[in-house]
C-alpha cells in the first residue's frame, strides 16, 4: 500500500520530543482534495445545471487554487501523522505540533511536525514504600474536647433529650454524642487516608524516574491561563512567580498519571466495561453537559486508578 508520505527524515531525540520532516505524497493530496470539491459541489450553483450537478471540472474553476490546497494539506496530514506514528512506532502524549514548510501549486507539500513521546519510567519500589506508611499504627480517636459545646456555651440552648429529638431521629442526648462521635471518627479515618495517599504518591513520585517532554508540559499549562488573572489578584504574586509555581503542580500531575498508568500495566490492570458504564452514568447524571466519550474516559480511569490503591493500601496482592 502507497504511503501518504515520503522522504521522512528523523531528527535528534532531545528531552523526549524528536522532530521529523517530510512531504505529503501527490496521492494523498489528490484524494484530500477531490474529497473537498466532492462536498463543496453538493452546494455549488451556476447556469445550466441543477444545484449540485456541475461537473467536478467546472466546481474546480471556481475555487482558489491556493486555499485548495492549504484545505487538501490539512486534511491529509490528519493521515499522514497517524501513518508516521504507527510506523516508527512511536508512544506520543499530546498533539503534534506540525508546521507546513513549503506549500506552493504544482510543488510538493513539505512539513516539520514534532511529537512529543511517552517517556521511559524507571519505577519506585511502590510495593515496599506503601507498606511501610501503610504499616504505620495511626490513633484515631475522638476526645472529650472535641464535644465542647464552644467558647460560650450560656449562648447556646440546653442540649436536652426533648430538643434532641427535633434535630433528628435520636432517642436521647446520649444517642446524639454517641452519632457525633461516630461521624467525627469516620471523618477522622477519611482524612488519615487521604494523608497516607499523598504521602505514598509523594514517596513514589521522589524515587521514581521520568522526564516529561517541555512541549507537553507546555500543552497542559495552557488551561490555567485563562484563570491566571484572577488567581495573580487572590495570590498577590507575580506573573513569573505563579508561573513558576503552576509549572511545578503540571508536572508533578503529569508524573503522577503517567506513574500510575505504568503501575496500571505492570499489574495488568483492567476495568470492567459494566463498572465503567455504570461509573459513566453517574457521572452524566452530576455533568449533563460533558460529552459521553470524555466521561466514560473518566470513569475508566477513576476505577483504574482505584485499583492501583488498593495495591498500595495492601488490600489487594
Amino acid at each position: 500500500m502507497e504511503k501518504s508520505y515520503l522522504n521522512l527524515r528523523k531528527g535528534k531525540l532531545k528531552n523526549n520530543e524528536v522532530e521529523y520532516e517530510a512531504e505529503i505524497s501527490a496521492s494523498a493530496l489528490e484524494n484530500s482534495s477531490a474529497g473537498i470539491l466532492a462536498e463543496l459541489a453538493l452546494d455549488f450553483e451556476m447556469p445550466g445545471f441543477r444545484k449540485g450537478k456541475a461537473p467536478i471540472s467546472m466546481v474546480r474553476k471556481h475555487i482558489n487554487e491556493v486555499r485548495l490546497l492549504e484545505d487538501a494539506a490539512n486534511d491529509a496530514l490528519r493521515s499522514v501523522l497517524k501513518e508516521i506514528i504507527e510506523d516508527e512506532k512511536l508512544s506520543i502524549l499530546g498533539a503534534p505540533h506540525v508546521n507546513v514548510t513549503k506549500l506552493a501549486p504544482g510543488n510538493p507539500v513539505e512539513f516539520k511536525v514534532k511529537f512529543a513521546l511517552a517517556p521511559e519510567i524507571k519505577l519506585a519500589d511502590y510495593r515496599k514504600i506503601s507498606e511501610k506508611i501503610m504499616a504505620r499504627e495511626d490513633n484515631i480517636e475522638v476526645t472529650d474536647k472535641e464535644f465542647d459545646n464552644g467558647k460560650e456555651p450560656e449562648k447556646l440552648p440546653e442540649l436536652t433529650d426533648e430538643f434532641i429529638k427535633k434535630m433528628g431521629p435520636f432517642e436521647n442526648v446520649e444517642a446524639f454524642k454517641n452519632q457525633l462521635k461516630d461521624n467525627l471518627l469516620k471523618d477522622k479515618k477519611a482524612r488519615m487516608k487521604q494523608t497516607k495517599r499523598d504521602e505514598i504518591i509523594s514517596e513514589i513520585l521522589k524515587h521514581s524516574k521520568l522526564e516529561v517532554p517541555p512541549m507537553f508540559l507546555e500543552e497542559e499549562l495552557m488551561d490555567y491561563t485563562a484563570e491566571r488573572d484572577e488567581k495573580l489578584k487572590e495570590t498577590g504574586k507575580t506573573a513569573d512567580a505563579l508561573l513558576k509555581e503552576e509549572q511545578k503542580l503540571i508536572e508533578e500531575q503529569i508524573k503522577v498519571r503517567l506513574i500510575f498508568g505504568e503501575i496500571q500495566k505492570e499489574e495488568k490492570l483492567e476495568a470492567d466495561e459494566t463498572e465503567i458504564h455504570s461509573r459513566a452514568e453517574r457521572l452524566e447524571a452530576r455533568y449533563p453537559d460533558q460529552e459521553h466519550h470524555y466521561l466514560h474516559h473518566v470513569a475508566e480511569a477513576m476505577i483504574l486508578n482505584e485499583k492501583v490503591f488498593e495495591i498500595l493500601e495492601n488490600k489487594k496482592s
